[in-house]
């Protein structure tokens, strides 16, 4: 074990000289070619001018060598070390290219520093950094590489002392005056679009909820992008933007319970989740909320459907016991219908694979429970609309306890819910589970 700890230190070691080495390389490389061109622009919002000048942010901006440094020791695993060092050298090569193909330079100049230490750093900064290779900017892409690894590698709190100090690395790139507001936008959809063609699993790469989870984070950043350009509209586009990301990192995890836990959605979710939550609210009122009896018998004693409204959830629990499988994650139980009846919730991902270890267990939950039924006791099954995941775990239900293969335990669930979602990616997520 300690020789692969040493050997994976001299391998760290080794990429981290040969990626500083390429920075160097390509960033200095960039930066006199932009120098004796005649006319370098310059690209910044009028608004800009107004931004003020933080001298003592130069400290977290110097501290970004020292980062780039440590950053390659902080790997454990050697899988880990290779995409590190893959996403390191793709952003600065791509950056460069942009350089050297959109030079541009830095339009405002800086206010003098009386401050004698902190004066020292931007003398410093100014022998070593240059007005150029402003866009898309380097500081802002490593940040957020530094941030993803302490996230991955670092399990104590003190990880979040971290993670302030890179947001201070971050803005400190507009607060002394290095880069505009383009220069940040534009790192954050390089950096955006390198994790999301190079993923740290191979594996990981088809996944349909990685898929989506960056669709969101797309979404998240043009919101935010368009909030910095329209400053007047900043608050109400910002604030959708951060639900955006906020969603897209559930779904790259795969992680429902970073909205619903133990059946219930926290006040705290229900804000900062609230475009997402609305918008599936929006959805069920539409196709399920109003329709009569949203629910079908797929054996007897056992149903399956959408969520249920108070009139509905009278109307189907006044004659037996319910056992309740709630496997929505866009809203909390109806509580008419958790009255006197029994609840789990297995919370999963809409229009995405299905986590098997807790899907699994919420198979076993339900073919114990029905083989165990009592006279006055049925289950209800159901999803938020009742057209996938509960579709899905009933044509598992059926597989498992009748012996059926998928194209049987399909059509009889698609022959009861005409509507039913049934895509490939849902009979994947059945067959991985061994039933």
């Amino acid at each position: 074990m300690d020789n692969i700890k040493k050997k994976l230190k001299k391998q760290s070691f080794f990429l981290m000289l040969a990626s500083y080495f390429v920075f160097i390389f390509l960033y200095q490389s960039s930066g006199i070619y932009t120098s004796k061109l005649n006319d370098v622009p310059s690209i910044y919002m009028r608004w800009e001018k107004n931004i003020p000048f933080i001298s003592w942010l130069i400290i977290p901006y110097m501290s970004s060598g020292i980062f780039f440094i440590a950053i390659f020791f902080m790997c454990k695993t050697k899988e880990r070390l290779y995409w590190l060092v893959k996403q390191i050298n793709i952003i600065t090569i791509t950056s460069t290219i942009i350089f050297f193909l959109f030079p541009l330079q830095f339009a405002f100049e800086k206010p003098e520093v009386n401050n004698r230490v902190i004066g020292f750093l931007f003398k410093n900064l100014s022998e070593l950094d240059t007005i150029f290779n402003l866009c898309p900017s380097l500081h802002i892409s490593y940040a957020i590489i530094f941030t993803l690894i302490f996230y991955k590698e670092i399990r104590s709190k003190i990880k979040y002392i971290f993670y302030l100090w890179f947001f201070l690395l971050s803005i400190s790139t507009i607060f002394i005056y290095q880069h505009h507001i383009i220069d940040v936008i534009c790192s954050l959809f390089l950096v955006l679009t390198t994790l999301f063609i190079f993923p740290e699993n191979s594996n990981d790469r088809e996944k349909r909820s990685r898929k989506i989870g960056f669709i969101y984070l797309f979404f998240s950043l043009t919101l935010f992008t368009l909030g910095l350009l329209f400053l007047n509209w900043s608050i109400l586009l910002l604030v959708p933007s951060l639900s955006l990301f906020l969603v897209g990192k559930t779904y790259i995890e795969n992680n429902p319970s970073l909205i619903k836990k133990r059946g219930h959605i926290k006040f705290c979710n229900k804000l900062l989740y609230f475009p997402y939550l609305f918008c599936y609210n929006i959805l069920w009122k539409y196709f399920r909320k109003y329709e009569g009896e949203p629910w079908k018998e797929l054996v007897p004693n056992l149903f399956i459907g959408s969520k249920l409204n108070n009139e509905q959830s009278k109307k189907f629990g006044y004659d037996k016991k319910i056992i309740i499988i709630d496997l929505s994650v866009e809203a909390e139980e109806n509580s008419v219908l958790i009255k006197n009846n029994e609840y789990y919730s297995f919370p999963f991902l809409d229009i995405c694979e299905l986590e098997e270890t807790a899907f699994l267990t919420a198979l076993e939950l339900v073919i114990k429970k029905y083989n165990n039924l009592e006279h006055n006791e049925k289950i209800y099954i159901h999803c938020l609309m009742g057209y996938s995941r509960s579709v899905a775990l009933a044509i598992a239900f059926l597989k498992k306890n009748y012996k059926m293969d998928n194209l049987e335990a399909s059509l009889i669930v698609k022959k009861l819910i005409k509507n039913s979602v049934i895509p490939d990616y849902i009979i994947q997520s059945i067959n991985k589970i061994k039933l």
